[in-house]
């Protein structure tokens, strides 16, 4: 519910065009929203992707 509220409020104020949250399923990585209706948003670069393997007990 409060992760409702910032990001509701972050959308909503159009602060920036994109969030920066920490990844619930791992602690040590950011995951970044991206609003797409932002002035900004054409100026969002991505790099290229890294590999990262899923441990196999998360599917049991």
């Amino acid at each position: 519910e409060i992760l409702q509220k910032i990001g509701g409020n972050w959308f909503q104020t159009a602060r920036s065009a994109v969030l920066a949250v920490p990844s619930a399923i791992i602690p040590q990585q950011t995951n970044y929203l991206i609003d797409p209706n932002h002035v900004d948003f054409k100026r969002i670069r991505v790099n290229k992707p890294e590999f990262f393997e899923f441990d196999p007990r998360m599917w049991k």
